[in-house]
């Protein structure tokens, strides 16, 4: 739930012209919120280890 971190993603998409493939959302990984409980993909980088229930998260 980083917002400085996510803003450097951000640039980092922008500046390698992938911004428009992508989108960012913040919220607990416990309890996302999404109405399907599914997605289809989604990209971690620097998080797991910090997580309380890392395995409640991946699930």
């Amino acid at each position: 739930m980083d917002r400085e971190a996510q803003g450097a993603a951000r640039v980092s998409l922008k500046q390698a012209g992938f911004n428009k493939f992508a989108f960012f959302k913040i919220m607990n990984a416990e309890r996302l919120l999404y109405l399907d409980r599914y997605f289809n993909a989604a990209i971690s980088v620097n998080f797991i280890h910090h997580a309380r229930n890392p395995a409640k998260c991946i699930k």
